[in-house]
């Protein structure tokens, strides 16, 4: 199937492409699923996996200076150990946001998780994982790609998510916690649009464009994102990027790595994708569809979604310390504490025409 692209950003790739036109062929996609690129496998957590949300909480709130027999009788009159907003009025649920302290008095714990007890909840130990080198470097937290065999892959955001149960996946299933927010929130968020410009959709060179839509995707009956439908591309210009790239045996590569900028315009699971130091590797399946990896440096506190990750069966504050304590680049001038997290996500994109709109 063909799918063609018209407008300013697909003169853009032929430009960049070198190409007139008479061979160049344009294959249009509108992203269908989007989630951290997670290698999991059994004993790849030392310390175990981490506990649900509800034991987490009455960990923390002893680790936070509750009474532990207080906690105890809080929990065995819980309906809902894992829910922090139960009424609002609960001592338990008061008590689970006001585990932070600052200058001797208790505060949201949400608003400031510095202010909390460290959990030390575990983090990956195993040595296989998916993502990229972005550094040149084998490491000591380096992963090692299992199927490719490529070492010196940084993802330090798998390391921080990977022993969490609603966060485990693989290279076929995707994290539960991911795929059940992304079903909600994709019906409603501005879709995520890529298109790939090549002479050849196996060997050659290429260009790849991303743009957000101003439409969402659309599901059939079986909740899987419909192909072949069109978009009209914002104009917002800070959601537009265009990259070289490299087709070799029918993978893509980019061969450019300028910093990526996504605004999903969805402020639960992904408000705003920032990557420095991009990174991206697609495959195109038989009947079209793109299975890519993206990777690069994103700020740590923005790969940490609040309203996300505390409806997902993990303790928020917890993820907080993991991350904060993963990240692995951009240190700050004064301090020298890394601002940037290594990271990699999955995303799978079907065939779709999209189309620029005037401002």
């Amino acid at each position: 199937m063909r799918i063609v692209q018209t407008g300013s950003l697909v003169l853009a790739a032929l430009a960049a492409l070198g190409a007139t036109g008479a061979r160049a062929e344009t294959r249009g996609f509108v992203v269908s699923q989007f989630f951290p690129a997670i290698y999991s496998e059994e004993g790849d957590c030392k310390g175990g996996l981490n506990l649900n949300a509800g034991d987490q909480y009455d960990v923390g709130l002893v680790q936070a200076g509750y009474d532990e027999k207080q906690v105890a009788e809080w929990a065995a009159k819980s309906d809902d150990k894992g829910s922090v907003a139960q009424g609002f009025g609960d001592d338990r649920t008061r008590a689970i946001r006001d585990r932070a302290k600052i200058k001797g008095e208790r505060v949201s714990a949400y608003s400031n998780p510095q202010a909390t007890v460290d959990p030390n909840l575990s983090m990956v130990t195993s040595k296989f994982g998916e993502g990229f080198n972005l550094d040149g470097k084998d490491g000591a937290n380096a992963f090692e790609n299992p199927i490719t065999g490529e070492k010196g892959v940084d993802n330090q955001l798998a390391r921080a998510l990977g022993c969490f149960t609603s966060f485990r996946g693989s290279f076929t299933e995707r994290p539960g916690a991911y795929s059940y927010m992304w079903d909600i929130v994709s019906a409603a968020m501005p879709a995520w649009l890529m298109s790939v410009t090549a002479d050849d959709f196996k060997n050659g060179p290429a260009t790849v464009s991303f743009a957000r839509a101003r439409e969402h995707v659309e599901r059939d009956a079986n909740n899987k994102v419909l192909p072949d439908l069109t978009f009209r591309v914002d104009p917002d210009p800070r959601s537009r990027v265009t990259y070289a790239a490299q087709i070799k045996d029918g993978v893509l590569t980019i061969t450019e790595h300028k910093p990526l900028r996504a605004l999903w315009g969805e402020q639960v699971l992904l408000p705003d994708l920032r990557l420095t130091h991009t990174h991206l590797r697609v495959t195109f399946t038989d009947d079209g569809i793109a299975n890519a990896v993206i990777g690069g440096y994103q700020p740590w506190k923005e790969a940490l979604s609040d309203g996300f990750f505390s409806a997902m069966a993990a303790d928020w504050v917890g993820l907080y310390h993991n991350i904060r304590k993963a990240a692995d680049a951009g240190p700050d001038p004064k301090t020298g504490v890394n601002q940037q997290i290594s990271v990699a996500y999955r995303f799978d994109a079907v065939p779709a025409f999209w189309i620029d709109t005037p401002n």
